[in-house]
């Protein structure tokens, strides 16, 4: 548990301290279930990988999530005095440790608003996944995110 912990705040480091110099990373926290840090690296105008790397305690287990997804923005979406409201979808996949190993396909499917005047967004994310490992399973992740643009 402890390693993949650390291997999942690398994994962030290393996103991050990538693209950092060419201001193209957005770093925060998500809020829901589950609840984390979450980068988002920019592959060009519309098109972006986030990682996210979280934990849910509900259910009296303790549970560490990490996934990664390549996301599609159609920037725009609605323009809300001037600051544009994007809808974004993607796929990607995610890895649960708890007690036993758990892995799966993510889609996800949101709503981010980029403040013009600010180094900042906020998005609402529902996010379906479909787990193989170890068994098929069904379920959705449902976060609010805030990130700031280095």
């Amino acid at each position: 548990m402890k390693k993949l912990l650390v291997s999942g705040f690398l994994f962030l480091l290393g996103v991050t301290g990538v693209q950092a110099q060419a201001k193209q990373v957005h770093a925060g926290f998500v809020l829901g279930s589950p609840t984390g840090l979450t980068a988002k690296y920019w592959l060009s105008a519309d098109e972006a990988v986030e990682g996210t790397v979280s934990w849910d305690t509900s259910n009296r287990k303790n549970r560490f999530h990490m996934n990664l997804t390549w996301l599609k923005h159609k920037f725009n979406f609605i323009d809300l005095v001037n600051n544009p409201l994007a809808f974004y979808y993607g796929v990607g996949g995610k890895v649960i440790s708890s007690d036993e190993l758990s892995g799966g396909i993510r889609g996800a499917f949101g709503l981010g608003y980029y403040f013009k005047s600010l180094p900042l967004d906020v998005s609402l994310e529902i996010s379906p996944v479909f787990y193989l490992i170890p068994s098929s399973t069904f379920s959705a992740d449902l976060g609010l995110g805030f990130r700031y643009h280095f």
